[in-house]
């Protein structure tokens, strides 16, 4: 009875679509169980794709579990005109792989500095029949060119900062490539279609933001979708950044310190 009256309290607050997805959610779950299970080296996806297995990593079980929510899924699917998606901060692919499988999108770019984390990202492509529609560029984006140190935390590939973490016993540092401005461009695209940009950088997203709109491709940015933690970013003054640039429109997704922002022109 505890469980009947537990669904009815469901259905009441969040009607037949949050009833309907709760309990979507609990049989996914029992499918992810057996598929780590039985050791299976290609995974589903709560978002309907396909993953290469990598257990230890809780970006990885977000990814399978469906943990980020559908706000950006939902959005990126529903995009009914021609445009480019830009991943910076790709990870192991979620967002670029849903973007290439949008018949409306005519090409993706995906960076993604981690030399292990980019080899998973590739891996996923290809297990999802996209790696024709993404192209890959093994960088970070910052504001200078050349080499520097990132650091790397070992049971979450999305931990991988370019902000020093002195004391933390959980990261390793490794040498990855920078690109800036410039570097934007290393890939082909549709002058004058829109760009919808995810950004994903912990912590890096002001630089990325300057070297965006340096660049000839801030007049294509239609929409701009970063991570937000107010305990490294100053909300405020990356708004009004990019307002500057005329962006007028931002959702706050979530709540607290730590949610995501849609902006848009």
């Amino acid at each position: 009875m505890k469980k009947f009256d537990r669904a009815v309290a469901v259905y009441r607050t969040e009607g037949l679509g949050g009833l309907t997805r709760r309990l979507k959610n609990r049989a996914y779950r029992v499918v992810v169980a057996l598929q780590r299970g039985l050791r299976r080296p290609v995974v589903s996806s709560a978002y309907g794709i396909r993953l290469a297995a990598n257990w230890q990593d809780t970006t990885f079980r977000f990814y399978v579990y469906g943990s980020y929510g559908n706000y950006l899924s939902d959005l990126i699917a529903g995009i009914g005109r021609d445009f480019h998606f830009m991943d910076i901060g790709a990870n192991q692919g979620l967002y670029s792989i849903l973007a290439a499988r949008n018949p409306n999108c005519r090409g993706c770019v995906a960076f993604e500095p981690v030399p292990g984390t980019a080899a998973l990202l590739r891996k996923n492509l290809a297990l999802n029949a996209v790696s024709g529609s993404v192209e890959v560029i093994e960088a970070a984006v910052s504001g200078q060119v050349g080499r520097t140190v990132i650091h790397l935390n070992e049971s979450h590939s999305g931990g991988a900062s370019l902000r020093s973490s002195e004391g933390s016993t959980s990261l390793r540092a490794i040498e990855i490539e920078l690109v800036d401005a410039v570097g934007l461009l290393r890939w082909r695209r549709i002058p004058g279609l829109p760009i919808v940009v995810k950004i994903d950088v912990e912590g890096h997203e002001p630089v990325v933001v300057k070297e965006l709109l340096k660049s000839s491709l801030a007049e294509d940015i239609s929409m701009i979708f970063y991570e937000c933690d107010e305990a490294w970013l100053d909300a405020g003054s990356f708004e009004t950044m990019l307002r500057d640039a005329g962006f007028r429109k931002f959702e706050k997704i979530g709540s607290g310190t730590h949610y995501d922002v849609l902006a848009q022109r």
